[in-house]
């Protein structure tokens, strides 16, 4: 009898030196991870709802470096360039026809935005499409347009950060090793 329960409680010692030193980790990092997530999203929500522009397109400048369980931190690095107008959505062409001719330049309409005096071609540079405008005179120079999105990323990024640490990050750790116990409770 005495050994039986020595041996069950050297098992149950084992089993709490393998969930602390391996499982602990673990659900440390994957609550890294998905808060960090969840962080990048909530940004490029509020974001959008200030500029206007797709939160895809504003996801795409944010890159986050994911955390291990041997290096416990994860980075999200924002890169806040302004978007070119040409990733808002499908371009459409608007001419101004007065008595069948066109008068003056058209205008583009892209998502829900519309830029006049500008034309949609291929930058030679890159060799993509681009809603270009001019910026002078009548040839050159000629310019990509784009829409600011910087001032509202370093206005939202920090606060929204900040505010989903504190707040989800405990409850999202305690559910990881709440379901990482209850994996080793089954075995």
């Amino acid at each position: 009898m005495y050994a039986h329960m020595k041996s069950e409680a050297d098992a149950i010692a084992r089993r709490l030196r393998e969930l602390n030193s391996f499982e602990v980790p673990r659900a440390i990092s994957s609550a890294l991870n998905k808060t960090a997530n969840k962080t990048r999203t909530q940004i490029a929500k509020a974001v959008k709802q200030e500029t206007g522009v797709p939160a895809a397109a504003i996801k795409d400048r944010f890159y986050v470096r994911p955390s291990s369980p041997k290096k416990l931190n994860s980075r999200i690095t924002v890169y806040p360039r302004d978007i070119p107008a040409i990733s808002l959505g499908v371009a459409q062409t608007r001419l101004r026809v007065t008595r069948g001719r066109i008068k003056g330049g058209g205008s583009i309409r892209v998502g829900n935005r519309t830029f006049k005096n500008t034309f949609i071609n291929e930058v030679r540079r890159n060799y993509t499409w681009h809603v270009l405008q001019r910026t002078q005179g009548t040839r050159y120079p000629i310019d990509v347009v784009k829409v600011r999105v910087s001032v509202a990323v370093e206005k939202h990024a920090k606060k929204i950060a900040h505010q989903i640490y504190d707040q989800d990050f405990q409850k999202t750790l305690v559910s990881e090793l709440n379901y990482r116990i209850s994996k080793y409770a089954k075995s």
